[in-house]
Parts: structure tokens; sequence; C-alpha cells
């Protein structure tokens, strides 16, 4: 009754397929070979469904070993048998049995006797029994990230095997006889499961697990699961494409299988594949596009809970927190809707003031030190001995940290992913809830929360979007200033020619390039020498009131402000793509993602601390799983008004080296981390190429400052008036390009911390 044994090549390959175990004849072994089946080989009814209730006779047990080392899997006609011919094959002593889940004998499983004891194996329930019951032995408990489970070998119906539902509830999972079967005594039960509707659930749904070492993926019909150390998160599926990506993507099923099994359902189920919601075109284009579309209800939508930390930048905070108010207000989004603040400063400041239907709760960053500390310990952050404010990538610690406490400990007026399904997302507080767009200004052009909602149930396979930008760019304001002074003194030179009354006439800007606004870009297409516009909306106005608008509007570039080339939305959803621009705009639609991959920062021996933790992060994320994490439109406004301060000082000279360092660093530590490159050549390469960019800078500010002395030919005393004030910001410009130049680093430090990063990260992980 025992099944033949496999053929060296199929034992070979199928221990490859498992991770090539250990094999040892005892509890453990076994216990290591049945996990190990549980992480290679999933669960699903895809080829029940696929079968479309044809007669289907039990298949060959060849084929199914063939298919289970190919890694296809299904149900327990196509993991159990292949996994005891398995184990005979390895010299346990195994066989077949037949249990029962609600027709008799209708589930296989597979019992071992070793040592004198016997052993029930099951790899084919889509559970996570992580290692084998004793048939023999007393009552037994197992639990695996939430499911919880009891096997009573002396149960009054038989062996009994019960899930645990919460309280003192619990279902019978299923009794066994562990009378030993042949394989073909199985054929009317396969025959029923592929033919009848009815009998058993997998003709008339859909079903799939894939059980990680850290988590359990389940799709039950429409509503897919993560159970994870951070519990339990649950999202809907709506339309085919986000169940074929879902299936393939997350559980790594064939694609044809998973495009034959979903033409059957959405034929047998269209309510279930095909029929999609119309509020999710109220999170595509823009808002005047969609003006007859109803919202979605309260039931449809997860909650939103904005995380950020804020370093006193009260004005900024304001803005988004009316902004977020108004974008709820005028979406009617249904969901609950709040913000959690990181006070990442020393001095207390007046409380904002906090919208209508807008919930905020403010931490103070010495509440979550301890967790700075923590990750300090695990070697993803330096210790910073209570430096305020601390560095980006330990803000974002900060955010994680409050995050989880209120998980733990839920903050009522917040959203909380125990009473409703809720997102978070992560943003700088010098965002904004609108968009600028080309011709329509600023303001809010798009559905920002039925993006959300939309991303959240359409991509199921993405654990985290990127969102973008509008505005100014969301890098220093240095690496984005060589454009504009082009830009500008080519304006001035245009004024300057036309003389102080003639209508302002700016040019056409050129078609978008690759490098358009960031000059230290590494794309290989070149600049266009063609400039772009200063102030088109002013066209028509007389050159001396242009005039006087530049030289008055020179002050923001000290903020880092965009005069010219401004990011602006075009109104289109573009393609999703892998990106590293985690920048401070993410939103995490898997809350256990939040607690993935942290956001290192190095310490240098002569005290850089470096930046780009948001990058490195995103390079960490990518290597690990690049299906997850995309880039999607879900365009915020970033302005620096007001971030540096607009009296033109000039700022120390030590402290601006320092931070281009800090920027350099981090940009080399993402750079060797994503794409291999070698530090001892990138390092230096990337301090000459910034270096170089600030010599240009200086040249440019020069240049420009020629331009603008052109202006006094006019003889108009407001202008001169202005251009005094202007000389003082182009001094202020010039002096920071001249102390720019970075602090050179040593490879050294950097190719030690990579190293050991790998295991400060699972340290890190662990922590949580």
């Amino acid at each position: 009754m025992r099944p033949a044994s496999l053929d060296a090549a199929r034992v070979d390959g199928y221990l490859a397929r498992l991770g090539s175990p250990q094999v040892t004849h005892d509890a453990d072994g076994l216990a290591a070979l049945q996990r190990a089946h549980l992480l290679a080989v999933p669960f699903h009814n895809l080829l029940l469904l696929a079968n479309d209730g044809r007669d289907q006779p039990l298949a060959p047990l060849e084929r199914v070993v063939d298919d289970a080392i190919a890694g296809i899997g299904g149900n327990c006609d196509r993991t159990t048998p292949p996994f005891t011919a398995l184990l005979r094959s390895l010299g346990f002593d195994a066989w077949l049995s037949a249990a029962t889940v609600s027709e008799p004998g209708d589930h296989f499983v597979c019992v071992v006797e070793s040592g004198g004891v016997r052993y029930l194996c099951d790899v084919g329930n889509g559970h996570p029994y992580m290692r084998p019951w004793e048939l023999d032995g007393a009552t037994q408990e197992q639990c695996f990230f939430g499911w919880r489970f009891r096997f009573e070998p002396r149960g009054d119906a038989g062996p009994t095997l019960s899930r645990h539902l919460g309280g003192d509830d619990w279902k019978t999972v299923y009794v066994v006889d562990p009378t030993p079967r042949r394989y073909h005594e199985f054929e009317p039960i396969v025959r029923a499961h592929y033919s009848q509707v009815g009998f058993g659930p997998f003709l008339s749904g859909l079903r799939a697990v894939r059980i990680l070492p850290d988590a359990i993926f389940t799709l039950r019909d429409r509503e897919y699961v993560r159970h994870t150390r951070i519990g339990r998160c649950a999202r809907p599926v709506f339309g085919r494409e986000a169940f074929g990506a879902l299936l393939i993507g997350r559980f790594g099923l064939p694609q044809g299988l998973v495009a034959d099994a979903l033409s059957v359902l959405e034929r047998r189920r269209p309510d279930l594949v095909a029929d999609t919601p119309r509020w999710l075109d109220l999170g595509r284009g823009r808002v005047e596009e969609r003006a007859t579309v109803e919202p979605p209800t309260h039931e449809e939508v997860p909650d939103v809970l904005v995380a950020l930390a804020t370093v006193g930048r009260r004005a900024s905070v304001q803005r988004l927190l009316d902004t977020l108010a108004e974008e709820a207000r005028a979406s009617a989004y249904p969901g609950r809707v709040g913000v959690l603040i990181i006070d990442n400063h020393e001095s207390a400041l007046p409380p904002d003031d906090v919208p209508d239907g807008l919930a905020v709760h403010r931490v103070p960053i010495s509440e979550v030190l301890p967790a700075l500390e923590r990750a300090a310990t695990c070697g993803v952050l330096p210790r910073l001995h209570e430096r305020l404010p601390v560095p980006i990538g330990a803000a974002r610690e900060a955010q994680l940290a409050a995050l989880r406490t209120h998980f733990a400990h839920p903050i009522p007026e917040l959203p909380h992913p125990a009473s409703r399904p809720t997102v978070v997302w992560m943003i700088d507080d010098d965002l904004a809830f609108e968009q600028l767009v080309e011709n329509a200004g600023l303001g809010r052009h798009t559905h920002l929360l039925c993006r959300v909602a939309r991303y959240w149930c359409t991509l199921p396979q993405r654990s985290v979007v990127l969102g973008t930008f509008t505005g100014d760019p969301p890098v220093p304001g240095l690496d984005s200033l060589g454009g504009q002074l082009d830009d500008l003194a080519a304006a001035v030179e245009r004024l300057c020619a036309d003389g102080p009354d003639h209508p302002w006439d700016p040019p056409t800007p050129p078609l978008p390039q690759t490098d358009a606004y960031y000059d230290l870009t590494e794309a290989s297409q070149p600049r266009s020498p063609e400039p772009w516009p200063y102030a088109p909306e002013m066209a028509g106005r007389p050159a001396a009131e242009v005039a006087r608008s530049l030289l008055g509007d020179l002050r923001r570039l000290l903020d880092g402000e965009q005069l010219t080339r401004p990011l602006v939305w075009d109104g289109e959803d573009a393609p999703s793509r892998a990106s590293l621009r985690r920048g401070g705009n993410t939103l995490y639609l898997d809350l256990d993602a939040l607690f993935r991959w942290p956001t290192p920062v190095l310490a240098s021996s002569d005290g850089v601390l470096s930046r780009r933790a948001d990058t490195l992060w995103a390079a960490l994320a990518q290597a690990e799983d690049p299906d997850g994490v995309a880039e999607m439109t879900l365009p915020l406004h970033h302005g620096r008004s007001g971030q540096a301060g607009r009296d033109a000082k000039p700022v120390d000279c030590h402290e601006l080296a320092v931070n281009a360092a800090a920027q350099v660093r981090g940009f080399v530590l993402a750079r060797a981390l994503s794409e291999g490159r070698d530090i001892a050549s990138e390092l230096p390469a990337r301090e000459s190429r910034v270096a170089g960019h600030r010599a240009r800078l200086r040249q440019q500010i020069a240049d420009l400052g020629v331009a603008l002395a052109g202006l006094r030919a006019w003889g108009v005393p407001a202008v001169d008036a202005e251009l005094a004030d202007a000389s003082k910001v182009l001094a202020a410009l010039d002096h920071h390009a001249a102390c720019s130049a970075p602090l050179p680093g040593r490879a050294d430090e950097i190719r030690a911390f990579l190293d050991r990063l790998p295991g400060a990260v699972q340290a890190w992980r662990e922590s949580w």
C-alpha cells in the first residue's frame, strides 16, 4: 500500500525545490521536510477551476511529482501524494491516508512511522502546519502568525484537527482515518472535486495560500490577507487584471494556469472577477473629468493615516493640514482621515489650527528616542546623543516607532487597523494635497484619497506606492539651480534687448527633457540649450514690471524654489515603474511593509551623517521585493517657501561642505547597494562631479550678475532699487556654491557600513 519510490533524478530535483534541506530520519528531520514543502509548493484551486467541471481522472503520480518539482502545487491531490512519495524515496516509512473535511475521506493526508511513533503530515490543506502531529501522543497545539490549531489524537470521532476562531470558539478542520490507502483509491474523490460543484468549495470560488518564513498570504474569493508578526492586514481585490497580477506576482503561480482559471471563473462568477465599482474612476485623471461619478461608500475604502515629522515649519504644516482637510471634504471621501505628527525639534510651538473633520495627534520626539537607540544598537542608525532635529533617516524611524505604539495602544481619535482597514501615508512636512498643473495653476486637480483607495484594491501585488511631486523638485536647492540660472540670464538679456516699455514676450518652453530639472542627474540625454520661460503668465506686461518681479523673485532661490522649470502634472497616469525616489511621499498599502526595511544612516569618522536614507530604503526594498514597490502617479505639491530664510545672509561654510558630503555619501551608498557600483571609484567620482557642478554654478551666477547689470541702462529707479537687493542674493548664492564642494570621504568606511548592513537590517526587523 506504500507509494512507489521515485527515481534519483526526481529525488534530487524535489530536494532542490525544497531548498536542499538536510535529511535526518527523526522527528526534527521530518518536520524540516514538511516545513520546506509548505514554503516551496503553494496551495490553490486553480487546477480545479481551469478544468471547468470536466471529468478528471486521477493524474499519474509521476506527473503530479513533476508538477510539485516545478512548484505548481494545487490542492491536496497535487501536494500530499508527491510529498509522501518523496518521503518513501528518502527512507521514511510513509503512506497515504484519508481525512474527512465535509465528505467521507475527501482529503489526502500522509502518515509516517518513525522510532515507534506515528506522525500525521499534511502539506495540502492550505494551513501552516509547520510540524507533523503525533498520532499516538497527547493533545497538541501549533501557532503560526495568528493561526492556531489543536490536534486531539483521541477525539470522539477519531483523531481530530481543529482551528481556533477566537475566544472559546474552535472549528473542526477534519477527522483522520490513519488506515493506509492506495493512491488509486482516491480517484472517486478526486473526480468529484474536479467535476461536482458543491463537493467542496473549489469550483465556485477562488483559493490560494502562500506560506513564507515570516508571513502567510491568503486569497479567498475577493479578500487578500497578509498574516505577519504585525498582525492581519486584509485588502479587497477588484478586476481580472488585479487578480492575475496578485496570483502571479505574490503567489508565484504560472501565468498560463492563472489565465485559464480566471477565464473560467469570469464566466462562472462574473460578480467576483469582472465587476468593478464605478467609483474607481475617481482615482484617475482630473477632478472635472469625474464630476458625475458617485463617491465610494464607507465599506469600500480604507481609512487613511498620514504620518510626518516636522522640524518647526509651522506654515508648511498648516498648509498640509488645510489642503488635506479640503481634499477629504471636496472629494466626499467616506473613510476616516487622521494625522500623526512627530515634533522633531526642541522648542514648543503653538498648536496648529486643526481644520474641521481632521483628527491630528502630536508626539514629541522625546517619546520615541528609545526606538532610535534600539535602531542604533541594531546598526542601522548612529547614536545621536539627543541631537535635535535628528536626520531624516532617524526621523523616519521615529515615525515608525510612533505608528507601532499606536497599533499596540490605539490613539482613539486616529484611524486604527483593528477597527477598519487602514493605509499609512508617510510624507514630508513641506508637501500639500494639491497639484501644480500647467495652464491651470496650483489647486486640487485630482481625487487623491480616491487614488489611494483605488491603488489599495486594484494593485494587491503592490505593498508600497512611491508618490510623485509637483512644484519644487524634492532635491537640495543647489542641485536644480543651474538650469534656472541659464533661464533667468536668458530672460534678462531678452528684457534688456526689448526695453522697459516693451510687452513681455517669453520664449516658448522647449519639449520636456529627461534632466530638465535636476542638474546633477546621470541621465544620458543632454540638457536642452533652449531656455525655459520666466513668468509666462506675465506675457504682455511691460518689461520693467517683469524685471522688478524677476529681481524680487531671486530671493526665492535661497529657499531652493523653482522660478523656472517647476514640476507640473500633465493630468495623465504614468505606468507604474520601479524607482529609488522614495522621497517624502510614500503610501503603505500593506502595513507590515512599514517594518520591513529601515532608513539607514552612516556616521563617518569626520562627523558627517549620510543623507539620502530614503533612497537607501528604496534600494533595500527593490532588491528584496521588486514587484512590491512601485512609483505611481500620486502627485503632491512640494514647496520650499521659507525653508532657508530670505535674508541673504551667508551660511556657515563648513556646514555647507558637511551637508554636501552627507548627500554624496548617501548617494554612493544607494548606488552601491542598488547597482553594485564600486565605492572606491564611485565616491571620488561623485565628489568631483558635485565640486565641478558647484564651480559651474559660480560661473552661471556671475553670468546672471552681468546680465542684470544691463538693466541699469534703462534708468528706471524702481528697477535700480531692486538691483541692490538682487546683488546681495547673488552674493549669498555664490557663497553657498563656493562652500558646497563636499568634504572628501573614506571609501573603506562606506564599504564597511554596507558589509554590516544585511545583518543590521535583519536585527532591526526582528526588533519590532
